[in-house]
């Protein structure tokens, strides 16, 4: 527990420290760029171990499947709940840095922590959804990871890309984008960034977190009867 506190909480102080001493400078908006920051990078690593830590449940698990009778939900809540877990720390210091150096309003943070852990169990079905073609090659999920990262640095993690117009259209359907602005609208209590786009995603991850349940209870059987 403390390492998974200590680790986010460096990171946190890194970036107070270059804001401090003015290597970077504060956004058009009147947020401290080491807040938009840590918000960003914590949130965004939370949301990549939504997707890679169902991703590799099977591989994983595989003698244990062999060897023991057990549900394929009990393999899902046990990803979730490790995810969750391990978010936990990451918000608490986002938490932390927001109340040190932004006014705290206790009713934007609740809706706030709500969208984040919303948001996280819906990015867990893609690791699902995904798995049984990691289960099948091992490169599979360095792949998808490979895919994932040049969107670290065009969903608006570390610098603000909303009035970019080079990568506008991209963000249109940058789902993790809309994730991340969103969650920083709330804590700062500003009006929800593109709603109806929010929610047409929300509606699609829910939508296939239902499938790739479906996919991955049918994966956990073909791994059993398979040995």
């Amino acid at each position: 527990m403390l390492w998974n506190l200590v680790e986010p909480f460096l990171l946190g102080l890194i970036f107070v420290a270059l804001y401090q001493y003015r290597a970077i400078s504060p956004l058009e908006s009147g947020m401290p760029y080491s807040l938009f920051v840590i918000s960003g990078v914590m949130f965004w690593q939370c949301l990549m171990d939504g997707f890679n830590v169902p991703l590799g449940q099977i591989g994983r698990s595989k003698e244990l499947l062999s060897n023991t009778k057990i549900k394929p939900e009990a393999l899902m809540w046990s990803a979730i709940i490790r995810v969750f877990y391990n978010s936990t720390f990451r918000l608490i210091i986002v938490l932390l840095f927001f109340y040190v150096f932004n006014s705290f309003d206790f009713v934007n943070v609740a809706l706030a922590i709500i969208f984040f852990y919303f948001s996280i169990f819906l990015t867990c079905a893609l690791g699902f959804l995904f798995e049984p073609f990691n289960a099948v090659m091992e490169d599979f999920s360095k792949f998808i990871n490979l895919l994932l990262r040049p969107l670290m640095f065009l969903s608006g993690v570390i610098f603000p890309v909303k009035d970019i117009e080079a990568i506008a259209l991209l963000n249109q359907y940058n789902f993790l984008f809309l994730i991340i602005e969103n969650f920083r609208a709330l804590l700062l209590g500003e009006a929800l960034y593109r709603t109806g786009g929010l929610c047409l995603i929300v509606g699609i991850l829910a939508a296939t977190f239902l499938f790739a349940w479906y996919v991955f209870h049918i994966s956990v059987r073909l791994v059993v009867e398979k040995g």
